[in-house]
C-alpha cells in the first residue's frame, strides 16, 4: 500500500485543524474585494470630476469666446460709433480715441494717442480746455462736467462742440471718458431755425401791416364814395326835376338835363374806381341767379339808345342763341354790355353802325358780340385795351374818362368763369368785343313783372326819410311829395328809432347817421311788431361789405347814390305792388 506525504498526513490529522487554516484566504479576499469596490467608486468618482472639468473647460472656453467677441464687438461700437469718444488723464492726454475723434480733429489715431488733445482747440478756448480738466479732477465718479470748446477744423470755421466728461472708475491711472458732440450743425440749424423765426414774424407782421393797410384802404375808399356820392344825390335830384318841369323853358330843361347827365357820368368815375379797387384785391362778390342774357342785353340797349341817336350810329340788335341763360349777376353782366355798348357807340362816326349779336356755337356756351363800324384798334394795342387806365382818343372834343371801363369788364367777366377778348382789322376798319359765358339750364317758371292796378289813395305811401344831409333830405322829401306820398325826416338815429313807433310802409334809411349806424335802424325795425313793407338803405358807402353789411342788418335793398329819381320811383313802385297785392 502507498505511503502518503507527510503533507497528506498533516491535511489528514483534523478536519478542525483544516478548517482554520482555510478560513484566512476568505477574510483577505473579502478585503481585496471591498478594495476593489473602493478602487472602482474612486476611480468612477475621478472619471466623474474628470468629465465636470472638461464641462467647465469647455464653458469656460466658450465664456472665453463669448468675451473676446464682446471685446471685439465692443472695439468696433467703440471705432465706429458716430459720436466722438477719447479717454483722457488728468493732464488732458489722450489715451483712446475713436475713428470719429480722428475724423472730428482730422488726424490719424497714431498722430492723437498718447499726444494732448491741447493743440487740437483753438487759441481763445485752450484756457477753457484747462479749466474743464481741473473741473473734473475736482468732481467725483458720479459727477458728469459739460463744456462748449471749439476745435480747429480743416475749413476756416471752427468746430463748436461740447465736451461731457466724468471720472473714471480706475485706481491705476485717473482718466476721465469724454464724449465730444459737434454742435456746428446743430447751432447752424438753430441760427436758420432762428432766421426763419423771424422771417416769419416779419411775414406775420408785414400780413398785419398789409391788413391794416387793406383796412385803411378800404375805410379810405368808403370814406371817399360817401363823400363825393352825398352831395351828388341833391345835385342829381335838382337836375333831374329841371330837366322834366314842363313848365319850364326848353332851354331850362336843357341845362336841366346837361347837369344830370355830367353828374351820372361822374357818379360812373366813383364807381369805376372802386370797382377796379375790388377787381385787383379779387375782391370783387357776384349775386348770382339764372340770368337772361337777352333780357340785359335789351335793357343795355334801352340805355343806350339816347347816346346813340346823340351820335346818330345805328344799333340793330340779332339775338339768335337759343341758349340764352346764364349763371351770373345780372347788374354785375349789365355793366359788362353797357360799357361794351356804349364804347363801340363812343368809337363810331356819325352815321356809323354797331350790330349785337348772340349765338351758340356750343349748346354750353353762349357768345355775345359787338360789332363796330368806328376807328378800329391797330394790332399793337390790344394787349394793352383791357389793362387799367389805358386810353384810347377819340377826337379833340371828346371826354375820354380814366379808361377803366374795359378793365373792369375784363374782371367781372373772369368772376363769371368767362372771356372777354377784342378783335380789330387795323385802324378805320372797326372792332369787335366778344363776351363767352357757361350756359345754365333754363329755369322753368319765367319772371314776369308785377303790374300795378290801384287807386289814387292806394298809390299814397307813408315814408319815413333818414338822412343827416340837409339837402339830400330836402330834395327827397320835395320829391316824393310832388309823386303824392306822405314823407316825414329823420335827422338822427335817435329821431328815427322814436318814429319808428309809428307804421311806415316805406323806409329809407342812410347808414352813416351822426350819432349811429343806419344798421340800427333796420334791426330795431325788424323787431317792431307791424315792420315797414321795404327797409332801404341808401348810402355813399357802397363796398361789397357795406352791402352785405346791410342785406345782414334787415334792409331789403342797399341803394348806392347818388339815387336816380327813375331808380327811386321804380323802388316805390315795388312797394306800392305790395300794398295792392296785399289788399
Amino acid at each position: 500500500m502507498r505511503s502518503r506525504s507527510p503533507l497528506s498526513r498533516t491535511r489528514a490529522k483534523s478536519p478542525a485543524a483544516n478548517r482554520s487554516r482555510g478560513s484566512r484566504p476568505q477574510r483577505a479576499i473579502a478585503a481585496d474585494a471591498v478594495s476593489v469596490r473602493a478602487g472602482e467608486a474612486a476611480r468612477r468618482e475621478l472619471e466623474q470630476e474628470n468629465r465636470d472639468l472638461s464641462r467647465q473647460l469647455r464653458a469656460l472656453r466658450a465664456h472665453q469666446r463669448s468675451l473676446e467677441q464682446a471685446r471685439a464687438h465692443y472695439a468696433d461700437l467703440f471705432d465706429f460709433a458716430p459720436v466722438t469718444y477719447a479717454l483722457l488723464d488728468a493732464t488732458g492726454i489722450v489715451l483712446k480715441a475713436n475713428l470719429a475723434a480722428c475724423r472730428l480733429l482730422n488726424v490719424e489715431r497714431a498722430h492723437l494717442i498718447g499726444h494732448p488733445l491741447l493743440p487740437f482747440v483753438v487759441q481763445p478756448d485752450r484756457h477753457e480746455l484747462l479749466e474743464h480738466l481741473r473741473r473734473c479732477r475736482k468732481g467725483k465718479n458720479k459727477d458728469m462736467v459739460e463744456s462748449e470748446i471749439r476745435f480747429s477744423a480743416p475749413s476756416s470755421r471752427a468746430l463748436t462742440c461740447r465736451l461731457y466728461s466724468k471720472r473714471a472708475a480706475s485706481d491705476e491711472r485717473e482718466a476721465f471718458p469724454t464724449v465730444i458732440i459737434d454742435q456746428t450743425q446743430l447751432l447752424a440749424l438753430d441760427e436758420a431755425r432762428l432766421i426763419a423765426e423771424r422771417g416769419k414774424a416779419q411775414a406775420e407782421r408785414a400780413s398785419e401791416i398789409a391788413q391794416a393797410a387793406s383796412s385803411a384802404r378800404d375805410r379810405f375808399h368808403a370814406t371817399v364814395s360817401h363823400e363825393l356820392r352825398t352831395p351828388l344825390t341833391p345835385a342829381l335830384f335838382a337836375a333831374s326835376r329841371l330837366a322834366s318841369w314842363e313848365g319850364l323853358p326848353d332851354k331850362a330843361r336843357k341845362l336841366g338835363a346837361t347837369i344830370k347827365r355830367n353828374i351820372e357820368f361822374e357818379a360812373r368815375l366813383i364807381d369805376d374806381l372802386l370797382d377796379v379797387a375790388r377787381i385787383n384785391r379779387d375782391r370783387i362778390s357776384l349775386e348770382l341767379d339764372t340770368v337772361d342774357v337777352h333780357e340785359v342785353l335789351r335793357e343795355a340797349l334801352e340805355v343806350c339808345s339816347s347816346f346813340a341817336r346823340e351820335k346818330n350810329v345805328a344799333v340793330t340788335a340779332h339775338l339768335m342763341a337759343e341758349a340764352r341763360h346764364v349763371n351770373g349777376d345780372r347788374g354785375r353782366l349789365r355793366q359788362v354790355f353797357w360799357n361794351v355798348l356804349s364804347n363801340a357807340i363812343k368809337f363810331s362816326d356819325a352815321g356809323g353802325s354797331v350790330v349785337v349779336r348772340s349765338v351758340n356755337e356750343r349748346d354750353d356756351v353762349l357768345r355775345v358780340s359787338v360789332r363796330d363800324s368806328g376807328v378800329g384798334i391797330d394790332a399793337t394795342e390790344i394787349e394793352n385795351l383791357f389793362a387799367p387806365f389805358d386810353r384810347r382818343p377819340v377826337d379833340k372834343e371828346s371826354r375820354m374818362g380814366l379808361g377803366l371801363g374795359l378793365s373792369i369788364c375784363k374782371g367781372i367777366v373772369a368772376a363769371h368763369g368767362g372771356q372777354i377778348w377784342a378783335m380789330s382789322d387795323g385802324p378805320g376798319r372797326g372792332a369787335t368785343f366778344a363776351v363767352e359765358l357757361a350756359t345754365a339750364a333754363q329755369p322753368q317758371v319765367e319772371k314776369t313783372a308785377f303790374a300795378v292796378e290801384a287807386t289814387a289813395d292806394a298809390r299814397r305811401l307813408r315814408v319815413l326819410v333818414i338822412e343827416d344831409d340837409g339837402d339830400s333830405s330836402q330834395m327827397l322829401a320835395l320829391f316824393l311829395s310832388e309823386a303824392g306820398h306822405d314823407i316825414e325826416v329823420a335827422s338822427s338815429l335817435g329821431a328815427a328809432i322814436r318814429r319808428l313807433d309809428e307804421y311806415w310802409d316805406v323806409v329809407l334809411s342812410d347808414i352813416g347817421l351822426p350819432d349811429g349806424s343806419g344798421l340800427e335802424v333796420a334791426r330795431h325795425a325788424r323787431r317792431m311788431p307791424r315792420p315797414p313793407q321795404r327797409l332801404i338803405a341808401f348810402s355813399g358807402y357802397g363796398s361789397d361789405d357795406d352791402i352785405r353789411a346791410s342785406r345782414e342788418a334787415g334792409f331789403d335793398e342797399h341803394v348806392v347814390k347818388p339815387i336816380d329819381l327813375d331808380q327811386l320811383l321804380s323802388i316805390l313802385n315795388g312797394a306800392l305792388a305790395r300794398q295792392v297785392e296785399g289788399r
